[in-house]
């Protein structure tokens, strides 16, 4: 925090006047305060290799693996998660109705303009492409590792991606009936 950084600074250059708010301005503070980002990064990054490496173990003792995802597997491909800002706060603001209300069957008998302008808007993704998780589900699958992918996502991602035995939740909304 401030108070540690100006117990640092006090043998350095920069003024003891200065405000805690200052000390950005310091050119001591700067190089201290990017030392400790840089340290973050890098103690964020070991952790995150020795989470892959685990995964990476547990997968190949694994026979059968199934795989249930929504819009977190999505988001990198440019798609907002359902509940994010984009989503179903965004739908209340802008037509005054959550999105289970607006899909409905009643409001599309009742608001078929509505329904469609919400369903252009915030559910059709043409240049959506699938990103590296869905690849990496789908070469599973091909390995014989993974039997099944179960998404609530109704995007086409993870056969786009190559995956073959996909169960979608929610539907898709590259096939509608």
């Amino acid at each position: 925090g401030a108070v540690s950084i100006r117990n640092r600074l006090r043998h350095h250059s920069c003024k003891k006047s200065r405000t805690a708010e200052k000390f950005h301005d310091c050119a001591p503070v700067r190089t201290l305060a990017n030392s400790q980002y840089i340290t973050i990064i890098r103690s964020m990054e070991d952790e995150l290799s020795s989470r892959i490496e685990e995964l990476r173990s547990v997968l190949s003792r694994s026979r059968r693996i199934a795989f249930l995802g929504g819009a977190g597997t999505s988001t990198e491909s440019g798609i907002p998660d359902f509940r994010s800002e984009n989503g179903v706060f965004e739908a209340v603001r802008r037509f005054g109705h959550k999105p289970e209300v607006l899909l409905s069957h009643d409001f599309f008998m009742s608001h078929p303009d509505v329904f469609y302008e919400y369903y252009r808007d915030y559910l059709l993704y043409p240049n959506a492409k699938p990103n590296d998780a869905h690849l990496a589900l789908a070469s599973l699958e091909r390995a014989g590792k993974l039997g099944a992918v179960i998404t609530q996502n109704i995007d086409g991602l993870h056969q786009k991606a190559g995956s073959k035995n996909v169960l979608e939740l929610h539907g898709n909304v590259n096939r509608n009936y």
